[in-house]
C-alpha cells in the first residue's frame, strides 16, 4: 500500500482537508483514499468527508473513556467531533457548488480540526 502526502495530487489535498498528514501513522492508505475520491466524484473534501466519517466509526467503536491524571479522553467525543467536520466539509461543497462564498466559513472552522 502507497502512502504519499503531496498537495499537488487530489489525494494529498483529501490528506490536508482530513488532517491525515504524518506519513508515519495515516489512517489511509492512497489506494484507499483513491477509492473515496472515485466514489464522491473526486471532490478531495468529499473523499476527506468519507476518511472523517469512517474513522469516527472506528472512534465509536472503541468508544470509551480513558482518563491518565487530569487528562480525559472520551473516543464518543472524538466520534462526534470528526462527525461534525465532515458535516462542514459536505456543506461546503453545497455552498461552493451553489456559486456562494464558502471561503470566510472554512477559515473559521480551520480551528474546529480535531487533532488526531
Amino acid at each position: 500500500m502507497t502512502t504519499t502526502y503531496d498537495l499537488s495530487t487530489l489525494i494529498g489535498k483529501a490528506r490536508l482537508y482530513s488532517k491525515d498528514t504524518t506519513l508515519t501513522s495515516v489512517r489511509f492508505s492512497d489506494e484507499e483514499i483513491q477509492g473515496f475520491l472515485d466514489m464522491e466524484g473526486s471532490d478531495p473534501r468529499l473523499a476527506a468527508a468519507v476518511s472523517l466519517e469512517l474513522t469516527a466509526v472506528d472512534q465509536a467503536l472503541l468508544a470509551k473513556v480513558t482518563q491518565v491524571g487530569d487528562i480525559k479522553l472520551d473516543g464518543s467525543t472524538v466520534a462526534e467531533s470528526l462527525i461534525s467536520q465532515a458535516n462542514n466539509l459536505r456543506r461546503l461543497v453545497r455552498i461552493s457548488r451553489t456559486g456562494a462564498s464558502a471561503s470566510l466559513e472554512m477559515v473559521s472552522r480551520l480551528d474546529t480540526f480535531p487533532l488526531i
